[in-house]
């Protein structure tokens, strides 16, 4: 979904969540924390729906651009890895139908909770698909937005004397104690149903909507000075470096506040970018973050799976550039983001329409 105006800095925090998670994946001892970078994700992606809550597209029309959106690239990197994988060492592959099939159908967070993934594991003991755990979620999410919209609205207009935005603000809060509640009554964490659990991670989309909601029915601008905005984005850039770099996925911190506190700030920011945007002139959206935050999907995407193939294919090397996953990862997005692109514009080729026809 799009709002109906640019929002300054939103690409900002959408190149820096990237290269949090792209580092955290390839340098997982040195960027320990930049799994942060997915709470990042989740809160642009409830920010933008809240934003347009007032905005409502009929049921096909929302699931195929959205559905679309994410399953086109998704399959394309899904079938591609695997074709890979197969040439490289096909005995990994044991899991594999069952994994894209829990990927395909929404649900590969619960899965890799069954399996007792570790996301936080050495890479040669996960597998080419790891990572996709957080779309899982975003997809039980967007499957459920429509309805969620529909009855906000519906609660708003027929129950006026209830207040519904304060009892939508209970339910992010509540949302906020579910990971500390059962950090403090669990003797030993499971963190991978901690880490991985749409439930246990829903706060942060739940964050992002509310925030959502509140900017787009605000009267009018919040006098912010440029400096107390400065100040705040410098704390901002602060905090992440400080988690991207020391946070720790197996601490009780990360999950009793740190999660918290970082889905906040993430908020704050947004809020203030949206209420003070002349604050940030020089500070976002420079060339970088624009190039970064245009790939980031398909970054997403290819990364694991090359950082998985790679590992395999150089485990016996006495010397690989850490660097060239990575480099083969930004070329594959860039051709993914352009492939699709042609796929779907191409008049005889319309993978979108082709994908919902049989429903309208």
């Amino acid at each position: 979904m799009t709002t109906t105006k640019r929002i300054r800095g939103l690409t900002t925090l959408r190149a820096i969540a990237t290269i949090g998670v792209l580092l955290y994946h390839a340098f997982p001892n040195l960027m320990k924390g930049g799994f942060f970078g997915v709470i990042t994700f989740f809160v642009l992606s409830g920010y933008l729906k809240g934003y347009q809550i007032y905005t409502t597209t009929p049921l096909v029309d929302y699931y195929r651009k959205r559905l679309g959106r994410l399953y086109i690239p998704l399959m394309i990197v899904l079938f591609s890895s695997v074709g890979m994988l197969v040439l490289v060492d096909k005995y990994k592959l044991v899991h594999t139908p069952e994994e894209i099939k829990s990927i395909l159908f929404g649900y590969n967070n619960f899965w890799q909770i069954k399996m007792n993934s570790n996301y936080f594991t050495n890479l040669s003991n996960t597998s080419l698909f790891t990572h996709l755990w957080y779309l899982s979620i975003i997809v039980q999410f967007d499957l459920l937005w429509p309805f969620l919209q529909r009855l906000y609205l519906y609660l708003l207009e027929e129950y006026k004397e209830l207040n519904i935005r304060l009892m939508f603000l209970i339910v992010i809060l509540l949302s906020f104690l579910i990971l500390p509640f059962i950090i403090l009554v669990s003797k030993e964490p499971n963190y991978t149903f901690l880490y991985y659990h749409t439930l246990t991670r829903i706060f942060s989309i739940l964050a992002g909507v509310g925030m959502g909601i509140h900017d787009r029915e605000r009267k009018r601008s919040i006098p912010y000075s440029k400096p107390f905005a400065r100040g705040i984005y410098g704390l901002f850039i602060g905090v992440t470096i400080l988690f991207y770099l020391f946070a720790n996925g197996t601490s009780k911190f990360v999950y009793v506040l740190g999660m918290q506190i970082y889905t906040a700030l993430v908020c704050m920011m947004i809020h203030f970018f949206v209420n003070k945007p002349s604050a940030f002139h020089y500070l976002v959206d420079d060339r970088i973050s624009k190039g970064i935050a245009t790939y980031s999907y398909e970054i997403y995407l290819w990364q694991y799976p090359i950082l998985f193939l790679t590992s395999i294919l150089f485990k016996n090397a006495t010397y690989i550039p850490k660097i060239l996953p990575i480099i083969i990862t930004i070329l594959l997005s860039i051709w993914l983001k352009y492939f699709v692109l042609f796929l779907s514009n191409h008049k005889r080729i319309n993978i979108v329409e082709l994908l919902f026809e049989r429903v309208e």
